[in-house]
């Protein structure tokens, strides 16, 4: 009889192992699978992140060149601001003169700052 046990048990030993190597490559199998999957998600991310980045540089590009013009018109305005200014106020001044001195427009000399 125990000859007869001995050869189930390396029978049922025998099976055991075909399912251990069956079941090591099924893991290697899957472990692969798992890593080409990966390989490929990080991919897509990849390749997302790069396409968002390029539209944001892009954006920020036209945005920069919105701002530039922008600000060349503001410059622009209170240049013709500043002009107007100058020119009103020396208006004024002609004006008050003229009203001070009764009129008479005369030869006058201008001092600088500095004397």
């Amino acid at each position: 009889m125990s000859e007869l046990m001995y050869k189930q048990n390396q029978a049922v030993l025998q099976e055991m192992q075909k399912y251990r190597e069956y079941t090591a490559e099924q893991t290697e199998a899957i472990s692969w699978k798992i890593s080409q999957a990966h390989k490929a998600v990080v991919h897509r991310i990849d390749a997302f992140v790069r396409e968002e980045y390029k539209c944001l540089e892009e954006e920020i590009e036209q945005l920069e060149q919105q701002l530039l013009v922008k600000i060349a018109e503001r410059n622009e305005w209170l240049a013709w601001c500043y002009e107007v200014e100058v020119r009103e106020g020396l208006q004024m001044s002609v004006e008050v003169y003229l009203e001070n001195t009764g009129g008479e427009e005369r030869e006058t000399t201008s001092v600088n700052a500095h004397g």
